[in-house]
Order: structure tokens, then C-alpha cells, then sequence
């Protein structure tokens, strides 16, 4: 089933959204890590289903806000995707609890550290959960850039249009390359989606 879905928007985003992927051979082969991309609008946990490997969507999880999930056209997938509806900013506990489960299983988990869709395709601050739970359970974190989802969805529309898009992966990194406190290292992993960012020339 995962490989089946995986091909299907893979093929859709590819064919609909001109999406290109760079860095793919970045992306370790085994867990436990967490993806960690930039979050503009609705489709981003599907373009990033969509471009890793078949061995990582087969091992992948989503831990986000309830609120994301309550939209018709992505709660339908909350089962198959394996989408934990956990909000990391209110329910940080129960968030760090689950994620501490998958990861010790060999697994892999995809955090959104803004913890909200972008309004204007910037980079927004990066919540200090993603730094806690970067330090506490001592992880590597894959920066991740997706450039274009704001225009191909942006939130105040309700359904999507066509833009082209573009997932870059960046080098994983320990919270040690980012600093000692949460604050530090979420500031610090923001850095490294804003550096994948500037490579692409995305100054919108």
C-alpha cells in the first residue's frame, strides 16, 4: 500500500507540479532520524512522502498539529500516512512519548518545527520542541526545504493550484553542530533550512 501510494503522488506532484528533488542520496539508509522541512501549506507532508525513498516511506511517521488533519483533503489519509495528530507545541509530552517509541524502533519521524503553515513563504521561527526533542533523544535532524508550496497552496485557499515545486534535502545534522540550549538548536536548525533555501535562489 505505501509503495502504491508513494508512486501515485509521486507521479501527480511530478506530472501536476513539475516537482524536482535534490539531495535524495543525502538521506541516510537506516533510522532512527527525523525530517525536518519547512512548512507552507497543506501539501508539504505529501511532496516529502512523495520524494524519499521507498525504504524511508515505508518506515516513516508524522507527528503534527490536530488542526492539520481536519482538513477533507488530507484526513483521509491519516491512517495510511501514519500520521500521529499530536500537537508539539500544547502536548509536547505526549509528542516527545510518541516520538521516543517510533525512533527506538528503527523508525523515522517528520516534525514540521514551525509548527504552523507559513503565511508569506518565509521560513517562520522554529518552536524550541524540535530542539528538545532533538537533544533529548538525541537524534540526527535532515534539514528540509520545499520551495514553492506556498503559491501552489497558500492558505487562504481552499484548495490547491498549480506551481511548480522543488524538495531539497540537506546533510543531517546532531544537535551538538547547533548548540547546547533548545532555543539554540531549534535557531540553529532553522539556519540550515534557510542555507538549503539561499542555494536555491529562493528570495521570494
Amino acid at each position: 500500500l505505501t509503495w502504491a501510494f508513494k508512486n501515485l503522488f509521486e507521479c501527480i506532484f511530478r506530472l501536476g507540479w513539475s516537482l524536482r528533488i535534490n539531495g535524495k542520496r543525502l538521506i541516510p539508509t537506516d533510522g532512527p532520524y527525523v525530517f525536518c522541512p519547512s512548512h507552507a501549506s497543506y501539501l508539504d507532508g505529501f511532496v516529502l512522502f512523495a520524494s524519499v525513498p521507498l525504504r524511508c516511506a515505508n518506515n516513516l511517521f508524522f507527528i503534527g498539529h490536530a488542526k492539520i488533519f481536519e482538513h477533507p483533503l488530507v484526513k483521509w489519509a491519516v491512517k495510511i500516512a501514519r500520521l500521529i495528530s499530536i500537537d508539539p507545541v500544547t502536548h509536547l509530552t505526549e509528542a516527545l512519548r510518541a516520538a521516543r517509541f517510533v525512533l527506538e524502533n528503527k523508525k523515522l519521524i517528520c516534525v514540521f518545527p514551525e509548527a504552523g503553515r507559513s503565511i508569506d513563504n518565509r521560513v517562520q521561527e522554529f518552536k524550541k520542541g524540535i530542539g528538545i526533542l532533538a537533544k533529548e533523544l538525541n537524534v540526527p535532524l535532515i534539514p528540509v526545504y520545499i520551495k514553492g508550496s506556498h503559491f501552489a497552496w497558500p492558505r487562504t485557499r481552499k484548495i490547491p493550484r498549480f506551481y511548480p515545486l522543488k524538495i531539497t534535502f540537506g546533510k543531517p545534522v546532531f544537535w551538538q553542530d547547533l548548540g547546547n540550549d533548545y532555543e539554540t538548536i531549534a535557531r540553529g536548525l532553522r539556519e540550515e533550512v534557510l542555507k538549503l533555501k539561499a542555494r536555491e535562489g529562493d528570495i521570494k
